[in-house]
């Protein structure tokens, strides 16, 4: 593991151990940061820690099986949590956090504050887990807070709601239903959630800064952390939260660098994964979520992030997360925690981690929390400059509110259907719905087709327009929750 200067070495911090005063070496992540050139520190230089400090809630005996009691106890956690986070802040580095408990979060508030930090948090669980949230700490010496953004991450996209219809039915029937898959349940294993349902019901809360580099007055840049909802049994949630994730924060960040971090809940290579880092997922990957009909939101991102990692080593860390919890079979070890990064950022290094085989060589292996790892998660975080150019990526000026997933620019986030203006990437959508009146047009036995009262005017619009291409007469008809568009073969009644 090569050893460099950057920001300040890497240290392992000096913990209680064994909760009597000795003290000794920490995690698995103990070695310097690995740079990637050997230019002295710059004013523009940043650190950057993401950290899962799991919940003391969640941290039981009858929970982390292979665990000891004394590794699980909260006040000791909280102190070896505590020395880790300072051996970053000794260099003044950005600490985001997740899965902070609400006990937690009054010493970490004081902590900070005797520090010189300030700590924004914010929780969102519920009582098992401590009603545990996420954080942000940044030094006042270093860096001013010029805004900041507190949102439950499902709030932050248009859900297409069911029929009227639907939620009648729906609550006249719901305790026999209830009672009925109950008894089902205990023949056959119940259907996985319905993705867009189970997103949409998600609690999890993002938060986003905007931070001025007090060493260059005028340089800003964007912090945001997440705790991706853990759903790896239905993959496509954790590409819709993905989606609305870097949507949200690309958003907000406008032309400014954006460093995204947390625990992403996902492996390299899934396909949220590739979702952030590739810009896109396509239609045809196995856990993109199938559209709903009257929704034409998309899970898409604004550009591509670029995994700090990934691009200091050539590949992420073999773990980031090593638990055994009860119901189990065997103990579960990969890379979770991710440092993702936009164009007018440079990643100088990354804190180095030992694989698997290492940790089991060096006798620091999981599961975790251990004497020498207070969370199941391990601290990741990485040295970076920003750059005078700023995010390149970005080159969207003026924003417009629309439902088809991002706010975007006249100028280059969309193309243009007669007087309307639509988003690039629904362009799927309209073709299909072109599709659908195209078929429509050649069936001389339908004369008029009908569309679900769920769209909105601008999607009524839309069909107005693609009927008039065609040389199809529509129409809206009805009023409210209950107005819909039809086709029609005849040039008749139509409403533009």
């Amino acid at each position: 593991m090569s050893q460099a200067a950057g920001l300040g070495t890497l240290r392992a911090a000096e913990l209680d151990l064994d909760g009597n005063g000795t003290s000794g070496t920490v995690d698995v992540g103990a070695s310097a940061v690995t740079q990637n050139n050997q230019e002295a520190p710059k004013k523009n230089d940043v650190r950057v820690a993401s950290y899962n400090v799991l919940s003391s809630s969640l941290c039981k005996a009858d929970y982390h099986l292979k665990c000891t009691s004394k590794n699980l106890d909260p006040a000791t956690r909280l102190q070896r949590v505590k020395k880790l986070l300072l051996s970053e802040m000794e260099v003044g580095a950005l600490l985001c956090l997740q899965e902070v408990s609400m006990k937690w979060s009054t010493s970490l508030h004081t902590f900070f504050l005797d520090n010189d930090y300030v700590f924004i948090n914010h929780g969102y669980g519920n009582s098992f887990d401590g009603y545990m949230g996420v954080g942000i700490a940044f030094p006042r010496s270093k860096f001013q807070l010029c805004e900041a953004h507190i949102e439950k991450l499902s709030d932050t996209k248009a859900w297409t709601p069911e029929p009227r219809a639907t939620r009648e039915v729906k609550d006249v029937f719901q305790p026999l239903r209830q009672l009925w898959c109950s008894m089902l349940h205990r023949i056959e294993p119940p259907p996985p959630p319905d993705p867009w349902k189970d997103a949409k019901r998600r609690h999890n809360f993002l938060i986003f800064l905007r931070l001025e580099h007090l060493a260059q007055p005028g340089v800003t840049f964007a912090l945001a952390t997440y705790h991706m909802p853990c759903q790896f049994r239905v993959p496509a949630v954790m590409v819709i939260h993905t989606a609305l994730a870097l949507q949200f924060v690309q958003k907000l960040a406008k032309s400014d660098p954006v460093i995204f971090c947390g625990d992403m809940n996902f492996k390299p290579g899934d396909s949220a994964y590739r979702l952030i880092t590739d810009g896109g997922l396509s239609s045809e990957d196995e856990f993109y979520p199938e559209p709903v009909e009257g929704d034409i939101w998309r899970p898409t991102v604004h550009y591509p992030m670029r995994s700090a990692y990934k691009e200091a080593l050539g590949a992420e860390p073999d773990f980031t997360n090593w638990a055994f919890t009860r119901g189990m079979e065997k103990d579960f070890v990969d890379c979770l925690d991710y440092l993702f990064v936009s164009p007018g950022i440079e990643v100088l290094g990354v804190r180095e981690l030992a694989s698997r085989a290492e940790a089991i060589d060096q006798g620091i292996a999981g599961p975790y929390p251990s004497n020498m790892e207070p969370s199941d998660h391990i601290m990741i975080s990485s040295d970076l400059r920003l750059q005078p150019s700023g995010n390149s990526g970005f080159k969207l000026d003026k924003f417009k509110e629309n439902r088809f997933g991002v706010n975007v620019s006249d100028a280059s986030g969309f193309q243009v259907h007669g007087s309307m203006h639509v988003p690039m990437h629904a362009r799927s959508e309209i073709r299909r719905v072109q599709k659908q009146l195209e078929e429509f047009a050649a069936n001389e036995k339908v004369k008029e087709l009908e569309f679900a009262p769920s769209l909105k005017s601008h999607e009524r619009k839309l069909i107005h327009l693609l009927c008039n291409d065609l040389g199809l007469a529509s129409k809206s008809q009805g009023a409210g929750r209950d107005r819909y568009i039809m086709a029609y073969k005849d040039p008749h009644d139509q409403d533009n």
